[in-house]
């Protein structure tokens, strides 16, 4: 009551219609995921849960409290198909990639990404079909997921998600892989953090095997100082001598503060846009990570599949179509400014 007196009465309205609508919103996603894993478990296919819901319901113990914009499914890749199959047959339709996607291209597609995405336009939900537990070389193996899952139970359904350790670098790689340009991402970071229940010395073991402590060392720097996230001195200690990390907080400082940034409105006349390109690059450690972006960059993409239908006998055209394509799209788009 002495929260609400402080509030303005239209602020509190808001805020109000808001929860109303997330509340709405997570009960129907949560009768969806339950539905989707349940069909998934009944066609033997290895489920994980991303983020989304069981973290909510982790966090905050009410799923309204952390609104999320889709649903995020792992499975393995040898059941990417059968797992398309049930989601399709649930009223989704794939939407990420957007042009037909033949069994070569659906091939090539996994290669370099990491999920596929769906929309169940009856209820505008979202649903992501993972097959790497983070980006195209900002990842964890599988192997590392499998042998930490944790099991939690929402509404009746069993369903599993990855380990302390493991669900906390991840959730670290996300945020860092977008410069965490949405503030909710280190809030879950906070909170875990604030929580316990992991071992710093096994997450820093992770982190330091897959190459990536940098990352993790930025993530807690800003949940310590942005949200005063409890972290024990020797990590404190640790954190302060790594420049790597302390490079990439500032890097991705004009993405936190920004106002309404969002990647895809970037355009090639915007600084942002040429600073965002230099943050991904640099949050790939190593030069064998930042060999396979700048590849990964020449790759086609969804919109070169739409421009022009080409047989798959002559895929190989894609590649030399990309750099026009991509030059006569950043035309336009300054054309149109």
């Amino acid at each position: 009551a002495i929260a609400n007196s402080a509030v303005p009465d239209t602020v509190m309205t808001i805020l109000q219609k808001k929860l109303r609508e997330n509340t709405s919103k997570a009960l129907h996603m949560t009768g969806d995921l339950i539905n989707v894993l349940r069909l998934m478990e009944e066609s033997g296919i290895r489920a994980v849960v991303l983020k989304g819901i069981p973290l909510g319901y982790m966090l905050y113990s009410n799923l309204a409290l952390r609104p999320s914009r889709d649903l995020d499914i792992l499975v393995w890749p040898e059941d990417v198909h059968k797992a398309i199959v049930v989601i399709e047959n649930q009223g989704y339709e794939r939407i990420e990639p957007s042009s037909v996607v033949t069994p070569e291209r659906l091939n090539n597609w996994m290669k370099t990404n990491h999920h596929l995405g769906f929309r169940h336009n009856d209820r505008e939900i979202y649903l992501e079909l993972h097959w790497r537990v983070g980006h195209y070389g900002i990842e964890i193996p599988l192997n590392e997921i499998e042998s930490c899952l944790t099991q939690l139970t929402i509404a009746g359904q069993a369903m599993y998600i990855p380990g302390a350790e493991e669900l906390l670098l991840f959730l670290m790689l996300h945020g860092a892989s977008h410069a965490w340009f949405r503030l909710k991402w280190l809030c879950d970071i906070a909170v875990l953090l604030g929580r316990g229940g992991f071992s710093w010395e096994r997450l820093y073991a992770l982190a330091e095997h897959l190459g990536v402590e940098a990352l993790l060392n930025q993530a807690v720097i800003f949940a310590h100082d942005l949200l005063q996230a409890p972290v024990p001195d020797n990590v404190v200690q640790r954190i302060m001598k790594d420049r790597k990390a302390r490079n990439l907080v500032r890097m991705a400082l004009p993405f936190i503060f920004s106002v309404n940034y969002e990647p895809a409105n970037l355009t090639i006349s915007m600084p942002l846009y040429f600073h965002s390109k230099k943050y991904e690059f640099s949050v790939q450690i190593g030069w064998k990570k930042k060999f396979a972006y700048l590849y990964k960059k020449l790759l086609p993409k969804d919109r070169d599949f739409e421009l022009i239908t080409l047989p798959e006998s002559l895929y190989f055209l894609y590649y030399l179509f990309r750099p026009f394509n991509w030059l006569s799209r950043k035309v336009l788009e300054l054309a149109g400014r």
